[in-house]
């Protein structure tokens, strides 16, 4: 009889030590979530002359699970000379919440990259701002997981 309760004394401490444990773990975002819940978010990325790595980084930005309609992704192109604006602009085409942002010039003092990253949020409407480079494969939960 007192192996029987001390049994299920271990038992009741497993699961009460394991349930905590699963509590404590990261949450699967619920991409099921009315969309109009969600915030407003926009992804900021500097380009310049990124002609070898910029379609990956578009198709991990294109497969992010994040709705749509609540997602802008700004591509700033920095003065390129190769054919990363031709390659942005050809991938985007049929994508609405993308946009291309050309660079003209250097925005205050702000240069290179800050520059770039000036002009994008000048544009940017979201309530957050994601800022990845053109050489990073984000994955499609990134934005679930930063929030």
């Amino acid at each position: 009889m007192l192996l029987f309760g001390l049994l299920g004394f271990t038992l009741l401490l497993f699961f009460l030590i394991f349930g905590w444990y699963l509590s404590q773990l990261p949450k699967t975002p619920d991409t099921h979530q009315d969309s109009k819940q969600m915030p407003k978010v926009s992804v900021l990325l500097a380009a310049r002359n990124e002609a070898d790595n910029i379609r990956p980084c578009l198709e991990a930005l294109n497969n992010l699970r994040y709705p749509a309609d609540r997602l802008e992704v700004l591509i700033g192109d920095d003065r390129s000379e190769d054919q990363t604006r031709a390659l942005i602009q050809a991938y985007i085409a049929d994508k609405p919440y993308f946009r291309l942002v050309d660079v003209t010039y250097d925005w205050g003092r702000a240069s290179s990259k800050g520059n770039v990253l000036a002009w994008l949020a000048h544009e940017a409407s979201g309530e957050y701002y994601f800022i990845t480079d053109a050489d990073i494969r984000v994955p499609p939960d990134w934005i679930h997981g930063l929030l």
